[in-house]
């Protein structure tokens, strides 16, 4: 938690997710997230017309069932996961998911937007941005971190409240590979 803490967040989801894995696309060589368990999320749907006493986000929800100033926390169906299992076997190239995946909550306000926060509440959330974004490039097993917002029905995101995620994995996946070996010089060269 980020701010006042008001209560406890029940057990995660980790045995759930059995599943997940990251297949090689030989047509784009770049690796895809699988996680079917992602089509079992709580829905809001439509995400702009959701129900602030239905939302999973919001205090009294089933992710933070308490008040908060702003929330980090494992997103319980995640396509990347610490200790993932197994991959299947199938016929082409196919890998563990392993890497991160967290839901991050800018404030408790189902209806806010970005720039309604107020400066302490924005100076918190580059604050949490800069404090995942480090945290997860220091961990040798994470080759790719992206700090995102996911908001509105049109990007997929299946809540309307404002947040953003983190993820890491240990593969540059979708069609990121070329930028990211750009870049790979500047990190060995920062020892990052």
């Amino acid at each position: 938690m980020y701010g006042e803490l008001r209560g406890s967040l029940g057990p995660s989801a980790a045995d759930e997710g059995s599943e997940i894995h990251k297949r090689f696309d030989v047509f784009t060589e770049a690796w895809v997230g699988i996680a079917p368990a992602r089509n079992t999320r709580p829905l809001d749907s439509p995400a702009e017309s959701a129900d602030p006493e239905e939302c999973p986000f919001c205090p009294g929800g089933i992710e933070v069932p308490f008040s908060y100033d702003a929330a980090v926390f494992d997103n319980r169906f995640p396509s990347f996961r610490p200790d993932p299992p197994p991959p299947p076997r199938l016929d082409g190239r196919t890998g563990p998911a392993q890497g991160r995946c967290e839901v991050v909550l800018y404030t408790d306000r189902h209806d806010a937007s970005f720039g309604e926060l107020s400066p302490i509440e924005l100076a918190r959330v580059v604050a949490i941005w800069i404090d995942r974004g480090r945290e997860l490039w220091a961990d040798p097993a994470h080759a790719y971190v992206c700090v995102f917002e996911n908001r509105g029905a049109e990007v997929g995101a299946t809540t309307s409240v404002l947040w953003m995620r983190a993820n890491s994995s240990n593969t540059v996946v979708g069609l990121l590979p070329k930028p990211a070996r750009a870049i790979q010089p500047s990190r060995v060269l920062r020892n990052t």
